[in-house]
């Protein structure tokens, strides 16, 4: 047993360095034969002047099927060579770059062949001259906060705008800029983020890249509230009952804010069901609110009876 022990683990150092070179040896003799890949080329546009930019898709890659030696095509995958496409002399307007196999930046002495060009074997390119706008941000709120607690629908952003430059075109179209979605759900505080910028494409920059975002969340408060019932057709029809109760939650700050306010209800006769009954409609501010219940859903609409003008008494002859 301990004769066994010994031949395994003395000189142990030794024996891993051997077995190292070992693998090495037959690691290099493996990478040296004949492989295939599909390799993917970024796709660097150069020497545009800074008062020019482009507009439209760009390729993000440009693909081709390559055959060499393993190690060499392993190299190439791990330096990611890209294919550059000078635009020096650019001008405004319509570019279009033919490209193809001798595009593609393969070490000359490496052997590597292109199989297959995948492309794309063309580039069509628009230059614009590149502007400047302050754009507010634009945050969405994603998520239900915890039970008792909501969104009021506004956020606090520090900048409240930022710089985007970037082609005419595409700026000038531009309202905001997305900085992505703050999750609020099940939280029960006020939701803090740092949020970066979602991406608009190459051509664009956009300065700073992220803002401090706070979202205010409020506790909730349910109230029933009375609200009178009207025909939006006017005059001449009959409701019954004539009021309904509606059944609020809604931040406790809408209530401080809306403590003089009255919900109104509203039905139309071109609505009405079999039996003479109409669903009741809450005035658009508070239907906004989401959460808002009618009590009792629907309402009697009747057309009013318009009395009989009285005759007027015959005449007997003249009167003397």
């Amino acid at each position: 047993m301990a004769s066994l022990r010994g031949y395994v683990f003395d000189h142990l150092g030794l024996k891993l360095v051997a077995l190292l070179l070992a693998v090495l040896v037959y690691l290099n003799v493996y990478t040296e034969r004949e492989a295939h890949l599909a390799l993917s080329f970024p796709l660097r546009l150069t020497g545009l002047a800074d008062s020019l930019a482009v507009s439209g898709e760009i390729p993000d890659a440009i693909r081709a099927d390559l055959a060499g030696t393993g190690k060499h095509l392993l190299r190439m995958r791990f330096l990611e060579p890209s294919v550059e496409l000078s635009l020096k002399e650019a001008r405004e307007g319509h570019i279009l770059r033919q490209l193809g196999p001798e595009d593609l930046p393969l070490p000359p002495q490496a052997g590597i062949r292109v199989e297959r060009f995948i492309g794309p074997a063309q580039v069509e390119l628009r230059v614009e001259p590149r502007v400047e706008r302050r754009l507010p941000v634009h945050v969405a709120v994603a998520g239900e906060p915890g039970r008792g607690l909501v969104w009021t629908g506004a956020f606090v952003a520090q900048p409240e705008s930022v710089t985007v430059s970037g082609p005419r075109s595409g700026v000038l179209r531009m309202t905001s800029v997305d900085f992505g979605a703050v999750r609020v759900q099940g939280k029960r505080d006020t939701v803090r983020s740092e949020q970066p910028v979602t991406p608009l494409g190459r051509s664009y920059r956009v300065s700073p890249e992220h803002v401090r975002v706070r979202v205010p969340l409020e506790p909730t408060e349910t109230r029933r509230v009375p609200a009178p019932v009207r025909v939006r057709e006017g005059g001449g029809f009959r409701v019954e009952p004539e009021t309904v109760r509606v059944e609020l939650t809604a931040p406790r700050g809408f209530w401080q804010r809306a403590e003089l306010r009255t919900p109104v209800g509203y039905v139309s006769a071109a609505d009405t069901a079999p039996g003479g009954r109409v669903r009741v409609r809450l005035d658009p501010a508070w239907q906004r609110l989401g959460a808002a219940r009618v009590i009792p859903e629907s309402v009697q609409v009747r057309r009013e009876s318009v009395p009989a003008a009285p005759r007027s008494p015959k005449a007997r002859g003249p009167v003397r």
